[in-house]
């Protein structure tokens, strides 16, 4: 699982890119962001996120507010999976 907090925007997304790519590096079936903490994240790190998701599987969860919305905007057909909380390991729709 990857936590994301604060903002996901031009200043933070070499960092986001950097984290993503690690964790799909790490070969794991499936890569979890819990996206609780991000306050804002702009169009261009959520298309990090959703190019994420077409080379491995990529689940976000606990999207609220603006991010929630930039994603619904982007991926209407959710290619990238939202959940709205993590219980444990489970993550719930």
């Amino acid at each position: 699982m990857v936590k994301l907090s604060g903002e996901a925007d031009l200043a933070t997304r070499a960092l986001l890119c950097r984290r993503l790519a690690a964790a799909v590096r790490m070969d794991r079936d499936h890569v979890v962001l819990d996206v609780a903490g991000l306050r804002f994240c702009d169009v261009g790190c959520a298309e990090l996120v959703l190019a994420a998701g077409r080379r491995t599987s990529v689940s976000l969860a606990a999207a609220k507010g603006a991010v929630k919305r930039v994603f619904e905007l982007l991926d209407p057909h959710e290619t990238v999976p939202r959940y709205r909380a993590i219980q444990g390991t489970t993550l719930t729709r």
